[in-house]
């Protein structure tokens, strides 16, 4: 998660979309250390700035829109007018692979998915089912970066570059190459995965 007040952007950062190389890569270049807000990433080294627990410690990295939200204390409505906020969404059989082989189980694809340990995070960037902000999906991850160079109306030197972003590369070693999702997902994980992400399949038309 990112809360910037000098580009004013929100990134809510979801999980298995490359959350935490994409929000390393806004840190490296579109972030203030003195007075920008981020979470860390306890699997890749870098660490929270300017916000810890009451009890000290670490902030969780996934934080939803509604708890940003009460760490500014402001309403969404607000929130849109001080902020660009955005977050990256994936395919739920694609994510859910990716999940499965980042936890390293010892059991089963399909017992994994019936475990209930699935990143399910459409409550993360929205409110009473309603998308707080832009979500960008991470099949089109070229065009993210064009379109956040717009929206933040950054200037030449400022502006974010996919092929820069590919430099970093977090957490891929997890997943083997040849572990596509239609090699992974039968058909009863495809079914309780269907009923799981029913609102991001809805939304964003994804499908096996």
């Amino acid at each position: 998660m990112i809360i910037s007040f000098k580009y004013k952007y929100i990134f809510v950062k979801n999980r298995k979309v490359g959350g935490s190389s994409f929000e390393k890569y806004l840190i490296d270049n579109l972030f203030d250390k003195k007075t920008d807000i981020n979470t860390g990433s306890f699997h890749d080294g870098y660490h929270s700035n300017n916000i810890k627990l009451k009890k000290g410690g670490e902030v969780p990295g996934h934080l939803s829109i509604l708890e940003i939200g009460k760490i500014l204390n402001m309403d969404f409505v607000d929130m849109l007018k001080s902020f660009f906020i955005f977050s990256i969404e994936r395919n739920p059989f694609d994510k859910c692979v990716s999940a499965y082989f980042f936890h390293k189980t010892n059991y089963s694809f399909l017992d994994f998915v019936k475990k209930n340990k699935l990143p399910c995070d459409w409550h993360k960037y929205t409110y009473e089912n309603k998308i707080i902000g832009k979500v960008y999906l991470y099949e089109d991850y070229k065009n993210i970066f064009e379109n956040l160079n717009q929206n933040l109306s950054l200037k030449s030197h400022e502006k974010l570059y996919f092929k820069n972003f590919k430099k970093i590369n977090y957490k891929s070693q997890y997943r083997p190459k040849w572990a596509s999702y239609d090699k992974i997902v039968c058909q009863e994980s495809k079914e309780l995965i269907q009923k799981c992400f029913r609102n991001e399949i809805k939304t964003f038309h994804y499908n096996f």
